[in-house]
């Protein structure tokens, strides 16, 4: 079976965590947005909520590490044998479960991640071109800019260029901003117009929107599997804009003329670049300026019904293999750190079931009486130990399957190990036959697989 180092299985596990992580986050930024007045405090909170898609996360991932800010002293422990029977509480069980598709899950993270990566790396080479292909000079317009850029505190220089490439307005780069206006725009608004639209894109400039968008997109490239990242992002770019049509009107001073110049604008509108900052609903943004009223964010109850269900699934379906498979709570039987077994252990003998049964006829089957256990004893991330007395193939790799989950949670804690009894009872020939026993020390559980 393949498996993953450390530091992947560390992250394949925050990456599986933030499952349940982003629907809370996703409840507190939406409660959160209904509550507050005003597209300024929810675009704050919106962007709050984006990092906290990343910063938890992340968290998870730094404190899953070995030796991370959680590990506990390398100190030996104690396990019981209720650790280790194969009927856990679901939490276990699903990490158990889980573990073993933790490769192919990680795998698909990383195949998905880096096709949206490729996408979002080509927007940004299609950006690039914009910036010097079908670019003219405006002097006029280039000085209003300047004027419009005082006027707003901008405290650096913004290049203005007309691009025979875009059909709507928007700005490039973040260092060295410019920008780009169609020029369908400079021949089809008035001047009053277009001074609003100006004071529109420098206000992205101002706001730093262009690096925003940039993070925006990388953050949906690595969490591009949960719905409810995508809803926060897109609530971030909607009060974005929102943002920047309050300081035109502010400038300008009349919302309906706003409004209709966003009207005009919208019949010359094609999608911008992936990483321009601009766009929006134009329709609300306009509805918006008419009819000015509370804009409550609107909540993906579908985001919600889906993350419910794949709970109560996942309950579910853990709950109906437990009942499927009940089993005789064991007896805890300590293990001590110390040293390890030193005589090996070797199968019971066989006994007839009763001294005073008749023989079996010839053709009949017999039956014999079985010890059944197993033990194990972990030392520097190989077993120095195991001992399997009498179990099914089944139960030997899930045995194996349990002592994995047990070295990665104990991961630099030192020397640990387990042993429990499994139910006995009278089997057939046939059925002892199939159950093995064997005492291994100085291996691991793939080697012991492999043995199997």
């Amino acid at each position: 079976m393949r498996t993953l180092g450390p530091e992947l299985q560390s992250l394949a596990w925050a990456l599986l965590h933030f499952l349940w992580q982003g629907l809370v986050i996703w409840a507190a930024t939406a409660l959160a947005l209904r509550l507050a007045r005003g597209p300024r405090a929810r675009y704050v909170l919106a962007c709050l909520g984006l990092a906290a898609c990343v910063a938890w996360p992340l968290a998870t991932f730094l404190l899953g590490l070995p030796g991370g800010p959680m590990a506990g002293p390398a100190q030996p422990i104690r396990l019981a044998a209720e650790a280790l029977v194969p009927a856990p509480t679901w939490p276990l069980g699903l990490k158990v479960r889980l573990l073993p598709h933790l490769p192919a899950l990680f795998t698909a993270w990383a195949a998905g991640a880096l096709v949206l990566g490729l996408r979002l790396a080509g927007g940004w080479v299609r950006v690039q071109r914009l910036r010097w292909t079908g670019l003219s000079l405006a002097r006029d317009l280039q000085d209003r800019v300047e004027v419009l850029a005082g006027v707003l505190g901008l405290g650096r220089p913004v290049r203005l260029r007309i691009s025979s490439r875009v059909e709507m307005p928007v700005v490039l780069g973040a260092l060295r901003p410019l920008i780009l206006l169609p020029a369908a725009v400079v021949t089809g608004l008035s001047p009053a117009a277009l001074d609003l639209i100006l004071v529109h894109e420098l206000c992205h400039v101002r706001r730093h929107d262009y690096l925003v968008n940039l993070t925006q997109g990388a953050v949906e490239v690595l969490l591009f599997y949960h719905p409810c990242v995508w809803w926060i992002s897109g609530r971030v770019r909607a009060e974005r804009e929102l943002c920047c049509d309050d300081a035109a009107v502010a400038f300008g001073g009349d919302p309906e003329f706003y409004a209709r110049t966003l009207n005009r604008l919208d019949d010359l509108r094609t999608p911008a670049p992936a990483l321009a900052a601009g766009g929006g609903n134009v329709m609300l943004r306009i509805k918006r300026l008419l009819a000015p009223r509370p804009d409550p964010a609107r909540i993906p109850w579908a985001a919600l019904l889906c993350g419910a269900a794949l709970s109560v699934m996942c309950g579910a379906g853990l709950w109906a293999r437990t009942a499927e498979t009940p089993r005789a709570a064991p007896k805890a039987v300590p293990v001590k750190a110390e040293k390890a077994p030193a005589a090996p252990v070797r199968p019971a003998p066989r006994e007839e079931a009763s001294p005073k049964a008749p023989e079996a006829a010839p053709g009949s089957t017999r039956e014999s009486y079985l010890t059944r256990q197993a033990f194990f004893e972990w030392k520097e991330g190989t077993l120095a130990v195991i001992v399997v007395k009498n179990l099914t193939q089944g139960e030997i790799q899930e045995v194996l399957r349990r002592i994995d989950l047990l070295a990665e949670d104990q991961e630099g804690k030192g020397r640990f190990g387990g042993s429990w009894d499994f139910p006995g009872g009278r089997m057939t020939e046939k059925e002892a036959a199939a159950c093995r026993s064997f005492r291994l020390e100085g291996v691991t559980t793939a080697a012991v697989r492999r043995v199997l």
